[in-house]
């Protein structure tokens, strides 16, 4: 049971600065990365807050991929319902008449709806943790919560909107489910992790997910998902 190779904070800036000569290799090193995990975050934890927090950590990470899942199409109904959107109009129209490069104006209009999206669709809201947090006086854990969650989508967020504009929805979509499995070697290593039987990084991380799914009551249709689009690109 060991923690994956990751990238360095680093060395995902100095990759995501790369713009548009970014590459399927990039791609693959970016989905590495990973931000310090919540329970690490908090002190004096006991075994049930930690099972608790591993539930929501869980539970916001599922909320990550099906707004990846809506944003690149896979979720039909929710990007039906995204599309009828005023903001979603309101933000394509003005996107489109600031920015010349289309490539340039595709990063931009992904990573605003992702924003978005995250924000529930309330612009003047604020990308916030979802669920409380087992509580301990003077430990403030739902403000770490929060900048866990921050720290976690933006790093989700930019990387994204990037591999979307200049490789295409699937590579995106495969970057974020990517980047979900290794989060959660880091997080919960005891229970995701490589095994000998896999052929390789991609099994490890279909099977990663799979049980991820598992843990969350995750339906069937994103699970198809998950293996249609690792199967195709990785």
């Amino acid at each position: 049971m060991e923690e994956f190779s990751r990238i360095t904070v680093d060395d995902f800036n100095r990759i995501y600065a790369k713009k548009d000569k970014i590459t399927v290799s990039d791609r693959l090193k970016l989905q590495s990365f990973s931000v310090v995990p919540l329970c690490n975050r908090c002190d004096k934890l006991t075994n049930s807050d930690i099972q608790e927090i591993y539930y929501l950590e869980n539970k916001n990470l599922s909320r990550v991929i099906n707004i990846a899942m809506i944003l690149t199409g896979k979720n039909k109904e929710g990007f039906a319902l995204l599309q009828s959107s005023y903001l979603y109009s309101a933000f394509y129209e003005e996107i489109k008449s600031s920015y010349q490069d289309e490539k340039f104006r595709t990063q931009v209009f992904i990573r605003v709806m992702f924003d978005i999206c995250l924000k529930d669709l309330n612009i003047k809201g604020s990308i916030m943790f979802d669920g409380k947090m087992p509580q301990k006086l003077f430990q403030f854990r739902q403000q770490t919560a929060d900048q866990w969650f921050a720290d976690y989508t933006q790093a989700a967020i930019n990387a994204f909107s990037l591999i979307y504009a200049y490789l295409g929805p699937d590579e995106a979509l495969c970057f974020i489910l990517a980047y979900t499995a290794y989060y959660l070697n880091r997080s919960q290593t005891f229970k995701y992790f490589a095994l000998s039987t896999d052929k390789d990084m991609n099994d490890t991380i279909y099977r990663i997910l799979m049980t991820f799914y598992d843990n969350i009551d995750g339906n069937s249709v994103e699970k198809s998902n998950v293996k249609n689009i690792l199967y195709k690109n990785l």
